[in-house]
């Protein structure tokens, strides 16, 4: 009988806020309140406009690493600068 574990580790699992407040808040509902439907949630408008903030944030966050991560290694091939010319 093998035991041995398959596969490897890609390390530690970031933690990820907003999942973990969205179950709290959703146990909240359920077990404490009794209830279970979700449409008795309506983000107010100050929610609204923290969520298009931070979504703002993260899309510039998005671009800055994508940026960081291709820092002209495709300008640098023939096909890359036959596209730099072209625009």
């Amino acid at each position: 009988m093998n035991d041995s574990i398959k596969g490897g580790s890609t390390g530690v699992p970031q933690y990820n806020k907003r999942k973990f407040q969205q179950r709290r808040v959703k146990f909240e509902r359920e077990m404490i309140y009794g209830d279970f439907s979700n449409k008795t949630q309506e983000p107010t408008e100050e929610q609204i406009t923290l969520k298009k903030k931070r979504e703002e944030k993260e899309a510039k966050l998005a671009a800055r690493k994508y940026e960081k991560s291709h820092r002209g290694g495709f300008n640098k091939t023939k096909k890359g600068k036959a596209v730099a010319e072209q625009k």
